[in-house]
Protein backbone atom coordinates (compact mmCIF):
# COMPACT_ATOMS: atom_id res chain seq x y z
CA UNK A 1 0.00 0.00 0.00
CA UNK A 2 1.24 3.48 -0.81
CA UNK A 3 1.98 5.85 2.04
CA UNK A 4 1.34 9.58 2.04
CA UNK A 5 5.06 10.09 1.38
CA UNK A 6 5.50 7.96 -1.72
CA UNK A 7 9.03 6.78 -2.40
CA UNK A 8 10.70 5.57 -5.57
CA UNK A 9 9.88 3.42 -7.51
CA UNK A 10 6.18 3.46 -6.53
CA UNK A 11 3.43 3.00 -9.08
CA UNK A 12 -0.09 4.39 -8.68
CA UNK A 13 -2.94 2.16 -9.85
CA UNK A 14 -0.54 0.07 -11.97
CA UNK A 15 -0.55 2.96 -14.48
CA UNK A 16 1.51 5.87 -13.18
CA UNK A 17 5.20 5.64 -12.23
CA UNK A 18 6.29 8.11 -9.51
CA UNK A 19 9.36 10.07 -10.67
CA UNK A 20 9.73 12.77 -8.01
CA UNK A 21 7.86 14.72 -5.35
CA UNK A 22 7.00 18.23 -6.51
CA UNK A 23 5.27 19.62 -3.43
CA UNK A 24 2.69 19.19 -0.72
CA UNK A 25 -0.17 21.17 0.73
CA UNK A 26 -3.06 20.80 3.12
CA UNK A 27 -5.04 18.70 0.66
CA UNK A 28 -2.42 16.38 -0.77
CA UNK A 29 0.96 15.78 -2.32
CA UNK A 30 1.90 16.40 -5.95
CA UNK A 31 4.31 14.16 -7.83
CA UNK A 32 5.84 14.14 -11.28
CA UNK A 33 4.80 10.85 -12.90
CA UNK A 34 5.08 9.03 -16.20
CA UNK A 35 2.67 6.59 -17.73
CA UNK A 36 3.86 3.00 -17.24
CA UNK A 37 5.24 1.82 -20.58
CA UNK A 38 5.85 5.38 -21.81
CA UNK A 39 8.91 6.62 -19.92
CA UNK A 40 9.02 9.83 -21.98
CA UNK A 41 5.57 11.00 -20.82
CA UNK A 42 5.40 13.52 -17.96
CA UNK A 43 2.35 14.43 -15.89
CA UNK A 44 1.48 15.79 -12.47
CA UNK A 45 -0.28 13.47 -10.01
CA UNK A 46 -2.14 14.97 -7.07
CA UNK A 47 -2.46 12.26 -4.41
CA UNK A 48 -4.65 12.29 -1.30
CA UNK A 49 -5.32 9.73 1.40
CA UNK A 50 -8.49 8.54 3.12
CA UNK A 51 -12.19 9.37 3.00
CA UNK A 52 -11.73 13.13 3.45
CA UNK A 53 -9.26 13.13 0.59
CA UNK A 54 -11.72 11.26 -1.60
CA UNK A 55 -14.44 13.88 -1.03
CA UNK A 56 -12.10 16.79 -1.80
CA UNK A 57 -10.72 14.92 -4.81
CA UNK A 58 -14.22 14.22 -6.12
CA UNK A 59 -15.04 17.94 -5.88
CA UNK A 60 -11.84 18.87 -7.68
CA UNK A 61 -12.42 16.33 -10.47
CA UNK A 62 -15.99 17.57 -10.95
CA UNK A 63 -14.86 21.19 -11.21
CA UNK A 64 -11.86 20.43 -13.43
CA UNK A 65 -14.14 18.42 -15.72
CA UNK A 66 -16.61 21.30 -15.95
CA UNK A 67 -13.79 23.77 -16.72
CA UNK A 68 -12.16 21.71 -19.50
CA UNK A 69 -12.29 23.77 -22.68
CA UNK A 70 -13.39 26.92 -20.84
CA UNK A 71 -9.83 28.19 -20.37
CA UNK A 72 -6.45 27.21 -21.75
CA UNK A 73 -5.03 28.21 -18.36
CA UNK A 74 -6.67 25.34 -16.45
CA UNK A 75 -4.76 22.04 -16.24
CA UNK A 76 -5.99 19.32 -18.54
CA UNK A 77 -7.56 16.46 -16.60
CA UNK A 78 -5.89 13.27 -17.88
CA UNK A 79 -7.20 10.64 -15.45
CA UNK A 80 -8.43 10.09 -11.91
CA UNK A 81 -9.12 7.17 -9.62
CA UNK A 82 -8.32 5.31 -6.40
CA UNK A 83 -5.69 2.73 -5.53
CA UNK A 84 -5.52 1.17 -2.04
CA UNK A 85 -7.01 4.18 -0.22
CA UNK A 86 -4.94 6.58 -2.33
CA UNK A 87 -7.04 8.96 -4.42
CA UNK A 88 -5.37 10.61 -7.38
CA UNK A 89 -5.80 13.07 -10.22
CA UNK A 90 -3.45 13.04 -13.23
CA UNK A 91 -3.04 16.41 -14.98
CA UNK A 92 -0.70 17.96 -17.49
CA UNK A 93 2.61 19.00 -15.94
CA UNK A 94 3.14 22.75 -15.68
CA UNK A 95 6.07 24.85 -14.52
CA UNK A 96 6.87 25.98 -11.01
CA UNK A 97 4.45 27.97 -8.89
CA UNK A 98 4.54 31.76 -8.67
CA UNK A 99 5.83 31.78 -5.10
CA UNK A 100 8.88 29.70 -6.07
CA UNK A 101 9.33 31.76 -9.23
CA UNK A 102 9.33 35.02 -7.23
CA UNK A 103 11.72 33.55 -4.65
CA UNK A 104 14.13 32.59 -7.44
CA UNK A 105 14.93 36.30 -7.83
CA UNK A 106 16.56 36.22 -4.35
CA UNK A 107 15.32 39.53 -3.00
CA UNK A 108 15.33 41.31 -6.34
CA UNK A 109 12.12 42.48 -7.92
CA UNK A 110 10.53 40.81 -10.89
CA UNK A 111 10.99 43.03 -13.96
CA UNK A 112 7.89 45.28 -14.21
CA UNK A 113 7.01 44.08 -17.72
CA UNK A 114 7.07 40.44 -16.55
CA UNK A 115 5.08 41.27 -13.41
CA UNK A 116 2.44 42.99 -15.55
CA UNK A 117 2.18 40.07 -18.00
CA UNK A 118 1.84 37.58 -15.15
CA UNK A 119 -0.73 39.73 -13.33
CA UNK A 120 -2.87 40.11 -16.44
CA UNK A 121 -2.88 36.34 -17.04
CA UNK A 122 -3.75 35.66 -13.38
CA UNK A 123 -6.70 38.05 -13.60
CA UNK A 124 -7.80 36.58 -16.94
CA UNK A 125 -7.89 32.98 -15.68
CA UNK A 126 -9.80 34.00 -12.54
CA UNK A 127 -12.29 35.83 -14.79
CA UNK A 128 -12.65 32.73 -16.99
CA UNK A 129 -13.34 30.56 -13.94
CA UNK A 130 -15.95 33.06 -12.71
CA UNK A 131 -17.58 33.22 -16.16
CA UNK A 132 -17.89 29.42 -16.04
CA UNK A 133 -19.84 29.77 -12.77
CA UNK A 134 -17.16 28.83 -10.24
CA UNK A 135 -15.15 30.58 -7.53
CA UNK A 136 -11.70 29.26 -6.67
CA UNK A 137 -11.61 30.26 -2.96
CA UNK A 138 -7.86 29.68 -2.57
CA UNK A 139 -6.16 32.27 -4.78
CA UNK A 140 -2.50 32.59 -3.75
CA UNK A 141 0.89 32.49 -5.51
CA UNK A 142 1.33 28.78 -4.77
CA UNK A 143 -1.81 28.02 -6.80
CA UNK A 144 -0.56 29.64 -9.99
CA UNK A 145 2.11 27.98 -12.13
CA UNK A 146 4.36 29.55 -14.74
CA UNK A 147 5.02 27.50 -17.87
CA UNK A 148 7.97 28.88 -19.78
CA UNK A 149 7.43 28.60 -23.51
CA UNK A 150 9.84 31.20 -24.81
CA UNK A 151 8.27 34.56 -25.59
CA UNK A 152 4.71 33.53 -24.62
CA UNK A 153 4.98 32.31 -21.02
CA UNK A 154 1.71 30.91 -19.74
CA UNK A 155 0.09 31.05 -16.31
CA UNK A 156 -2.06 28.17 -15.01
CA UNK A 157 -4.49 28.26 -12.09
CA UNK A 158 -4.11 25.14 -9.93
CA UNK A 159 -5.82 23.37 -7.02
CA UNK A 160 -9.60 23.44 -7.23
CA UNK A 161 -10.03 21.34 -4.08
CA UNK A 162 -12.10 23.96 -2.22
CA UNK A 163 -13.59 25.71 -5.25
CA UNK A 164 -17.36 25.94 -5.50
CA UNK A 165 -19.95 26.42 -8.18
CA UNK A 166 -21.84 29.64 -7.56
CA UNK A 167 -23.85 29.83 -10.76
CA UNK A 168 -25.62 27.02 -12.56
CA UNK A 169 -25.57 26.49 -16.34
CA UNK A 170 -28.99 28.13 -16.65
CA UNK A 171 -27.58 31.31 -15.06
CA UNK A 172 -29.34 31.01 -11.71
CA UNK A 173 -27.26 31.57 -8.60
CA UNK A 174 -26.60 28.86 -6.06
CA UNK A 175 -28.29 29.61 -2.73
CA UNK A 176 -25.90 30.65 0.05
Amino acid sequence: MLSHNLHFPEVIDNKWQILERLGAGGFGTVYKVSEVGDEESRYAAKVQMGKDGKKVMRTEVKILSALQGKSSRICQLIACGSDNKVNYIIMNLTGRNLKDYKNSFRGKHLPPVDALKISIQCIEVIREVHEAGFIHRDVKPENFAVEFTGSADKIYLLDFGIARQYRFKNGSLRPA
